[in-house]
């Protein structure tokens, strides 16, 4: 996931597309080499990531993949 805020002016709304986050699914890590060693630490880390850089103003667009049950 790489989420990025480009360099407006701060409290500027910012529009964010993402895709295939695979919460859920453990399995994913290894045949896409996701640099984690478990489920746990590739939600805390995508989760630090993304309170790092999306404002509460900011849109997110998940286009696909956001969990696997």
């Amino acid at each position: 996931m790489k989420l990025v805020k480009n360099s407006w002016e701060d409290g500027a709304k910012v529009i964010f597309y993402t895709s295939d986050l695979h919460f859920g699914y453990e399995n994913i890590i290894v045949p896409i080499n996701r640099p984690f060693n478990s489920v746990n630490e590739m939600y805390s880390i995508l989760i630090a990531c993304w309170n790092e850089k999306v404002d509460e103003n900011d849109d997110i667009y998940i286009l696909g993949d956001l969990s696997y049950k």
